[in-house]
């Protein structure tokens, strides 16, 4: 990926840039955008792509294995990550893929690409490099067509610049990336050590070393001791799109575009501030947000005309909505007084009877979402968002489900904190938007389908059961998001193929065990026994499959 003059051995080369998929790069991500502000983006199943900078192609690999129909093309200057990548593909057997060994500056093809991405290399390479990526875009991108491109942006990194300027003058006599790597994480470590946390620089730079110290080695180094690391303003780079023919679209992940988002009083400001310009609207956000990294969508100049960035219910009902819905539990019954109830008709009798409301329950949205409602259309719309997952479904059949959930009794008017009464089906559909603009309802253009638990003979998402076979922790799903498994769920995903059905499944994780490739436990001792340990092993089974289906790898053509 490094587009400086490399010595004959690149650092790229010597420190492979472990490349996953990376979940807002997708097309499908793109082409929700892209749809929403009114454009009509070509169908991921069917696109042309393009990746710049693919290193082994971690990324584009995945998206290839889901959409057969579609053909993808990758380029990286290393020849290390380009060898790896092609290894990959042809073990996997797709054929609707290349990776090439070529210059993003030498690139020159007559063809047009629906969707082009560069994810980690525009602030890693020099200008010149730079220049070249927008003349790519600018060149090769379709009428209807998307790019995304991320970078480091000001101020966030003004921090986070002082390290690496200190990271690269400890190390800078050392040319060997092990060694250099060695020196920048023992300097780290007596940062951390020396650093006062009383003062605001002392914090900072303990948070720093914190994250570096969990960092692995292959970004620890290319991302701060690699010889260019530019972040610019995000004025700066649309300047520069904009001399290029490109305008700009919006960010890859709607949340980082809802200045409503950072409070009223925020936002009233932020739109005197930049009088309707989207441009000085997203350069006061990231002031505001001390913003630090862009994922940021281009489109042809002219396409900007047909760009409407207005988000409303209507233009949410033809997508499909997935988001990974648990109920925690019943919060509360609130009691009410008789005369809290006037005007609330619509109570069932039974209600009216014990002067309740409807019991009030917590969903968990992720690992960070909550949502508390005594509202039965919401809770009904949560419930059947939650059943659904990981599969998508349309957001118009979802309000419709949760309408039916409740036809059969009578819904209770909500009442709001100032003591009046609103319609649940309104307040329903402002959740629906607002889930959407906090990022947690996750939209798609196209159905996915997605395998089960339960399948006679449950068979991996291709990718990930190539990787886990290569005991790779770290795996694709179908959803174009990364997973972490553990050594022992790595070895099952191992033999999913879809020719092993549960009890072929259970036997062979019973070798795993005997010869000591997993390691079954009871009471901390080691289970050899197979009668004992063919109980242990259905259950290790039930639970690894039944995650796989949460996780979204399992495929449907089992």
């Amino acid at each position: 990926m490094l587009e400086s003059q490399p010595p004959a051995l690149s650092t790229y080369d010597a420190v492979p840039y472990q490349s996953h998929a990376f979940a807002q790069s997708q097309p499908d991500k793109l082409a929700v955008i892209a749809r929403l502000f009114g454009l009509n983006p070509v169908l991921p199943s069917n696109a042309r792509v393009l990746e710049l900078g693919c290193a082994a192609g971690g990324n584009l690999i995945p998206l290839a294995a889901r959409f057969p129909e579609a053909q993808f093309l990758g380029i990286d200057l290393s020849a290390v990550e380009v060898e790896h990548g092609a290894r990959n593909i042809a073990s996997l057997g797709l054929k609707n893929i290349r990776i090439e060994h070529c210059s993003i500056t030498e690139f020159d093809r007559e063809e047009r690409f629906d969707y082009i991405i560069a994810h980690g290399v525009y602030s890693w390479v020099p200008a010149k490099v730079q220049q070249a990526i927008m003349t790519v875009l600018a060149q090769h991108l379709s009428a209807d067509g998307v790019a995304y491109v991320s970078y480091n942006v000001y101020p966030g990194w003004k921090a986070r610049e002082v390290v690496r300027d200190a990271m690269l003058f400890h190390t800078r006599a050392h040319q060997d990336p092990t060694l250099k790597l060695q020196q920048a994480r023992g300097f780290i470590q007596y940062i951390e050590k020396m650093s006062d946390p009383k003062t605001a620089f002392g914090a900072m730079l303990r948070e720093e070393a914190k994250n570096l110290n969990e960092a692995p080695d292959y970004y620890v180094f290319h991302e701060h001791l690699e010889e260019h690391n530019s972040p610019c303003y995000f004025t700066e780079f649309a300047a520069v799109a904009a001399r290029h023919g490109l305008g700009f679209l919006g960010e890859a992940a709607i949340s980082e575009m809802a200045p409503q988002r950072l409070g009223n009083d925020i936002f009233e400001t932020l739109s005197k501030l930049s009088s309707g310009d989207i441009i000085a609207t997203e350069q006061y956000m990231d002031i505001f947000k001390n913003r630090m990294f862009r994922q940021s969508l281009l489109i042809p100049r002219e396409a900007l005309s047909r760009v409407g960035r207005h988000l409303n219910l209507e233009k949410l009902l033809p997508f499909y909505a997935s988001a990974p819905v648990q109920r925690v539990a019943d919060v509360q019954e609130s009691k009410v007084h008789g005369d809290e109830l006037q005007g609330d008709e619509l109570q069932s009798d039974e209600l009216q009877k014990r002067k309740v409301q409807p019991a009030e329950v917590e969903f968990r949205i992720g690992p960070h979402s909550h949502v508390k409602t005594s509202n039965a259309l919401l809770k009904a719309f949560l419930h059947e968002l939650g059943k659904c997952y990981p599969s998508p479904i349309l957001v118009s059949e979802l309000r419709e489900r949760a309408w039916h959930v409740v036809a059969a009794e009578p819904v209770a008017l909500v009442i709001n904190a100032q003591g009046e009464a609103s319609d649940p089906k309104v307040e329903l559909d402002n959740l629906i938007l607002r889930m959407v603009i906090d990022g947690v309802l996750s939209l798609h253009l196209e159905p996915l389908s997605l395998g089960r638990a339960d399948a006679p003979a449950p068979k991996a998402f291709a990718v990930a059961l190539d990787l886990a076979r290569r005991k790779q922790t770290r795996v694709p799903n179908q959803r174009h998001e990364s997973i972490n498994l553990t050594t022992v769920e790595i070895e099952v995903l191992a033999l999913l193929d879809g020719q092993r059905n549960r009890s072929q499944l259970v036997d062979g994780l019973i070798l795993k065990s005997r010869d000591g490739t997993i390691r079954v436990e009871r009471d901390k001792q080691w289970v050899r026994d197979e009668r004992t340990l063919r109980p242990l092993v259905e259950n290790l089974l039930d639970v690894s499959l039944e995650k796989f289906e949460r996780c979204a790898l399992l495929s449907a053509d089992a």
